[in-house]
């Protein structure tokens, strides 16, 4: 069953498990933008937002997976903008 970030709420005091939950599913977000800008060409995903973030339960060992695609693009050429 896969959640998007926005469904998990957040209160304004978190306690360290929480926390450390929520520290985990960044770095495995921040994996997953690394992955995309290795690849060759890079992909650069350009609609990173909550709802396009999906929490799953972790059976493939990923908490983390990035969805909607519609406004990424490759870069073929190392001067090409970011934009």
């Amino acid at each position: 069953m896969f959640k998007t970030l926005k469904d998990i709420y957040i209160s304004k005091t978190i306690d360290v498990i929480n926390f450390y939950i929520l520290s985990e599913l960044f770095i495995e977000l921040l994996e997953c933008v690394n992955y995309l800008h290795k690849l060759n060409p890079p992909l650069t995903h350009r609609d990173l937002k909550p709802e396009n973030i999906l929490i799953s339960d972790g059976m493939n060992g990923r908490f983390v997976e990035l969805c909607y695609f519609g406004l990424s693009t490759f870069h073929e050429f190392e001067d090409q903008s970011k934009l």
